[in-house]
C-alpha cells in the first residue's frame, strides 16, 4: 500500500509538474515584458563572475596571471 502510493506520487509528481510550468510559459509574454537593460545587467554579472572565477582557479592551479585570464575569456565564450 505504501509502495503504490510513493509510485503514484512520483508518477503525479513528474506528470504534472512539467504541464504546471509549460502552461506558465505559455502565458507570459517575453516581447511585451523585454528590459534590455535588466538583459544587459545579467549577462554583464554573469560574464565577469564567470570570468572571475576561471581566473581564481587558474591561478590556484599553478597558471601564470596572464594565461588565466586568456583562460577565462575563452571559457566565458563557451
Amino acid at each position: 500500500h505504501n509502495n503504490l502510493r510513493e509510485t503514484l506520487s512520483h508518477f503525479i509528481i513528474s506528470f504534472f509538474s512539467p504541464l504546471f510550468f509549460v502552461s506558465i510559459g505559455l502565458n507570459v509574454n517575453f516581447i511585451e515584458n523585454f528590459d534590455l537593460k535588466l538583459v544587459a545587467v545579467i549577462f554583464i554579472f554573469a560574464s565577469i563572475s564567470k570570468m572571475v572565477a576561471v581566473h581564481i582557479g587558474a591561478c590556484l592551479a599553478g597558471i601564470n596571471s596572464k594565461k588565466a585570464f586568456l583562460i577565462s575569456i575563452i571559457l566565458n565564450a563557451r
